[in-house]
């Protein structure tokens, strides 16, 4: 199970029997190796970086540091101990047997255990505080709904053009958690390729842009991601930089990890990402500033001790 690592999101699940390991990525458009403070600072990992920079990496290395992830893998662990021929596309009959096998078993934990992996971690918080313990969530009557509304939307046996009317139809849900993946899965993808921009997306725009007022704040930052990413830099990066500011846990962060993946587009935010963190906020926001302003300030990359 992975849900953040440090100051990092990454929705990752897996299961195995003696031979076979599944892994599910629910979200495939981040890298395997996103960069993390701590894990910055070995000298494995600096040779990582290195070597993909001047192209050097042997094969397998460059599986690890790709940009994006397969939705799902499958290893024979028997015969690919360090798991680097994934299977899950292959035409095999007995491998799509225990893909799918290996699927469903992975379904059915997910429902035994009540998972709250895809709920945003700030929504999942605000629950805690509001009644007390993080699986209140649970205790919506209409929470057997939207789990599987999210199920839904993140399935893997249907074509990518069905996964995107799906999320489009689901902008104006009534269920803030639906509404942070139809947005994400839109413009982002939740499949093993990013979707290409089309002239229905771009009519769309106005669509994502009612989100910036939505009550959830952690929908916010997604629809202001979405519309960044489609070129409305204009009234998403406003909302962007009032995230940072917010008290809400863990909606600065969400924001600093937008703003860094946005690379030079983030320019108008040097100025909030330069005062993180603010008064009662924790490190982990201000750990993703740090590494945006080395890029938007044409520094060397380096671990910071915060």
């Amino acid at each position: 199970v992975r849900d953040r690592m440090d100051e990092r999101y990454d929705v990752v699940r897996t299961v195995r029997d003696h031979r076979y390991r599944y892994i599910r990525n629910y979200m495939p458009y981040e890298p395997y190796m996103q960069h993390l403070n701590y894990a910055e600072r070995n000298a494995t990992m600096k040779a990582l970086r290195s070597a993909k920079a001047d192209g050097s990496l042997p094969e397998a290395a460059r599986l690890l540091m790709a940009d994006r992830k397969p939705v799902e893998e499958l290893y024979d662990t028997l015969h690919d101990p360090h798991e680097i021929h994934n299977l899950a596309a292959s035409s095999d009959d007995r491998h799509r047997e225990t893909l799918h096998r290996l699927r469903r078993v992975l379904g059915q934990w997910s429902r035994e255990t009540h998972d709250l992996g895809l709920v945003p971690e700030s929504m999942v918080i605000a629950s805690e505080r509001q009644h007390g313990h993080r699986m209140a969530l649970l205790d919506d009557p209409a929470a057997k709904t939207w789990m599987e509304v999210v199920r839904r939307l993140m399935a893997v046996d249907v074509r990518e053009d069905e996964r995107h009317r799906r999320c489009a139809a689901e902008l104006g849900s009534p269920y803030p958690v639906v509404r942070y993946w139809a947005v994400t899965g839109l413009v982002r993808g939740l499949s093993d390729q990013p979707p290409r921009t089309t002239k229905d997306d771009r009519k769309r725009v106005g669509q994502i842009a009612v989100l910036l007022e939505d009550e959830s704040p952690i929908v916010r930052i997604a629809a202001a991601d979405a519309l960044c990413r489609l070129g409305d830099l204009q009234r998403g990066l406003p909302v962007l930089i009032r995230g940072l500011e917010s008290t809400a846990r863990r909606i600065p962060l969400a924001a600093a990890i937008t703003l860094d993946e946005l690379d030079l587009d983030a320019r108008p935010a040097i100025g909030a990402l330069s005062r993180l963190p603010l008064p009662g906020q924790d490190k982990y926001a201000a750990r993703v500033a740090e590494r945006a302003l080395q890029t938007l300030l044409g520094q060397p990359p380096r671990a910071v001790d915060r």
